[in-house]
């Protein structure tokens, strides 16, 4: 068996051992493939696992699990898809963006930006990826959430509770306020795939349980971070279901 992971910056190899694909290759004793860059779309992330699925890379026996990333990503640009994630950039020319195509993005933005569509969007891009995985390759797969969407995931064989975001990436700095002062510091969040190392252990661990036995996932417990409040969801009725559910 070989484990596939697509996504975004959360999957993107930064040749460094602790990284929660390495570890998770390690405790599955399996080979682990993944294909993940900053920037990039649920959309184009649905795309190269269809890409691999056609052309018979990913086999019966294999397992694909896809980050879902932020659904206001669109991939505009066929040749950059890193530029998918323009919508939270300032200056978007930065990220190589022409001033061309920034004033076209900013009247897109203005005039048709519609984040019920986009958030339909990413939860049929979970749906098409059970469908993918099953149709071409009749394998098993799984999507963990790397950001809030209303709505969750298509998950039919494993269950996924809490985002790689909200419940770990934010949580392992003070505030937002001081998590934002990191992501805007020269080069960006200077983690490894928005963790620290123990954190990667911790997210390698709970994967390789779910795959071969519990065939669940929590991400809110069990992580080297702080405890939430409510300005850490991005509802209150999503504060009050954590509550619910670590009443413990």
């Amino acid at each position: 068996m070989t484990v596939w992971i697509f996504g975004d910056s959360y999957v993107e190899d930064q040749q460094q051992d602790y990284q929660w694909f390495k570890q998770l290759s390690k405790l599955m004793d399996e080979p682990v493939e993944t294909r993940g860059q900053p920037g990039w779309s649920n959309d184009f992330i649905t795309n190269q696992l269809y890409l691999h699925c056609v052309n018979g890379d990913i086999k019966q026996d294999d397992f694909v699990i896809q980050i879902q990333t932020q659904y206001s990503r669109t991939w505009f640009f066929d040749d950059r898809p890193e530029l998918s994630n323009f919508v939270h950039h300032n200056d978007p020319t930065e990220i190589g963006m022409t001033r061309d195509e920034k004033r076209a993005t900013d009247a897109w933005l203005k005039h048709l930006y519609n984040p019920k569509g986009l958030i339909w969007q990413s939860y049929a891009n979970s749906m098409a990826t059970v469908g993918v995985t099953s149709h071409y390759a009749g394998c098993k797969c799984l999507t963990i959430p790397a950001f809030h969407n209303v709505l969750e995931p298509y998950n039919p064989w494993i269950g996924v509770q809490g985002t790689l975001t909200e419940c770990i990436s934010y949580l392992e700095y003070a505030d937002k306020k001081e998590y934002y002062a990191a992501l805007e510091q020269p080069g960006g969040d200077p983690r490894i795939n928005h963790m620290n190392p123990h954190n990667h252990g911790v997210l390698a661990q709970k994967i390789s349980d779910a795959v071969m036995t519990t065939g669940e996932i929590d991400l809110f417990n069990g992580f080297d971070t702080r405890k939430p409040t409510q300005d850490d969801f991005a509802t209150p009725q999503d504060y009050e279901r954590y509550l619910d559910e670590n009443s413990d």
